[in-house]
């Protein structure tokens, strides 16, 4: 007899996402009986952001793979100011939208 993985729910791959399902907020069950209307509270796990950022070191790599030449004091000087701009960016847009 073959048992289910929980986690995973038989498909072989943990995903990443909270509770929240990437959305960055809970409905707060407690608030939500105490004032009868839905109250929405930042996720804990993941504090709001829905996913996790991917680290500047995981960008550099995947970057290097396209630009073998790029040695990590230009990532960290040139580069990597500009991820981190560009994802800040992102996550504005996205919280803007909605």
């Amino acid at each position: 007899m073959e048992e289910l993985c929980i986690p995973c729910n038989g498909k072989g791959q943990i995903t990443h996402r909270c509770r929240c399902k990437g959305r960055g907020k809970l409905l707060d069950d407690i608030q939500t009986k105490l004032r009868d209307i839905p109250v929405f509270k930042d996720c804990p796990r993941c504090a709001g952001k829905g996913f996790n950022r991917v680290p500047s070191s995981v960008a550099f790599n995947a970057i290097r793979h396209l630009i073998p030449d790029l040695n990590e004091r230009t990532w960290r000087r040139n580069w990597k100011p500009f991820y981190e701009k560009l994802t800040s960016k992102c996550f504005i847009e996205e919280s803007a939208v909605e």
